[in-house]
């Protein structure tokens, strides 16, 4: 029996629960739309050892959640069920936008899916980009920027797409809490420590960031840079700051499941990619009243406005500069209170609204 079109019974499919900003926004989603009265049952594919927080935490919510393998999305009885009881079909990252698209052409539901960047790099996903973009009832996009690139490869997708900001409240902050003395872990005492929370990639431009620490050595010598997160540029990270002799001032700390705590305890947050989505992130240290240095590319600036300063994606000259600059600055409360004051436009509530308008839009269609 299909519910109401304002409760529908939601099915999110995605790759991993925790991992990034995409995973963080999709928890706080489901816990939105269960405050709203919805059934949520969530499929994924693979966990990250040592990451059972983030199950936990949905299931607390009274998400349903599901570890699934493909082929026990059609063969597994109890799946099955879970899928038939389902209104809608909100697909999650573009590597898992094909199942939505069999399961909805199977069973005939509505498929929605969530874009979390303005890129497609691999020739395979070109192909189910081109499936996405003809058959999806809605895409859900986390930014302008990247509803702009939908556009731009197919005009029709005008009309489908719309833009939908990431949340963040207090009560998922307050859950990732572990209280961790993240000087005392590291021994870095009671010196400054800027935090780069990002995944060890090409995309976040990290390589800019070690050239720049470099170059502004002489005004960061009593500084520490904690890199929280994994990824396959580890190795390649840690020989450059070892050939520019700046490894001693590197944490590389490896991925975090909880980055609060090195988020409410750090003194500098440093984004400086060359592209994004969203970055959720830069919206946690907001609302920490963190200072940022981050790049001044479309999928930032339109929603950041000022409390965050801008370098230009690569330009080490730049990025030294904004360093230099930043360490030396005592950021007032007016300050703390402009980047909490902007972190607050950015609400799970309104976020899930604006989520479950377009599941009654798609559903009233059909």
């Amino acid at each position: 029996m299909t519910h109401p079109a304002n409760k529908p019974r939601v099915l999110h499919i995605t790759g991993c629960l925790t991992g990034g900003g995409a995973e963080t926004i999709l928890r706080s989603l489901c816990r939105g739309q269960r405050d709203h009265g919805l059934d949520v049952t969530i499929f994924y594919f693979y966990q990250i050892p040592g990451t059972s927080n983030a199950l936990k935490m949905l299931r607390q919510y009274g998400c349903s959640v599901h570890k699934v393998r493909g082929s026990s999305l059609f063969m597994n009885p109890v799946l099955r069920h879970l899928i038939l009881q389902a209104d809608i079909i909100h697909t999650h990252l573009l590597n898992w936008e094909l199942y939505g698209f069999i399961l909805s052409r199977l069973f005939k539901k509505s498929w929605i899916t969530t874009r979390y960047l303005p890129r497609i790099t691999r020739q395979r996903r070109q192909l189910i980009n081109r499936l996405t973009l003809q058959y999806a009832d809605a895409i859900i996009c986390v930014s302008q920027d990247i509803k702009n690139f939908l556009i731009s490869q197919k005009s029709r997708a005008n009309s489908r797409s719309h833009v939908v900001y990431p949340g963040l409240d207090q009560v998922d902050i307050e859950f990732g809490f572990r209280k961790k003395d993240i000087r005392f872990c590291y021994s870095i005492g009671r010196n400054p420590f800027a935090l780069i929370p990002a995944r060890l990639v090409e995309q976040k431009g990290l390589f800019t960031l070690l050239k720049a620490i470099k170059q502004a050595q002489c005004d960061l010598k009593d500084w520490f840079f904690i890199f929280a997160g994994s990824g396959p540029l580890e190795g390649s990270l840690k020989s450059s700051a070892e050939t520019a002799g700046i490894s001693r001032q590197l944490i590389f700390a490896g991925y975090q499941e909880n980055i609060f705590d090195y988020m409410r305890q750090a003194d500098l947050v440093i984004l400086p990619s060359f592209y994004e989505g969203f970055p959720m992130a830069l919206l946690e240290a907001l609302h920490f009243g963190k200072p940022i240095i981050t790049s001044n590319i479309p999928a930032i600036t339109e929603w950041i406005g000022t409390a965050a300063l801008k370098v230009p994606p690569g330009d080490v000259e730049k990025l030294a500069e904004a360093l230099r600059g930043m360490v030396k600055i005592q950021i007032q409360p007016k300050e703390i209170e402009m980047c909490r004051q902007q972190a607050a436009k950015f609400s799970v509530n309104r976020m899930t609204r604006k989520v479950n308008n377009i599941y009654q839009n798609v559903l009233n269609k059909h």
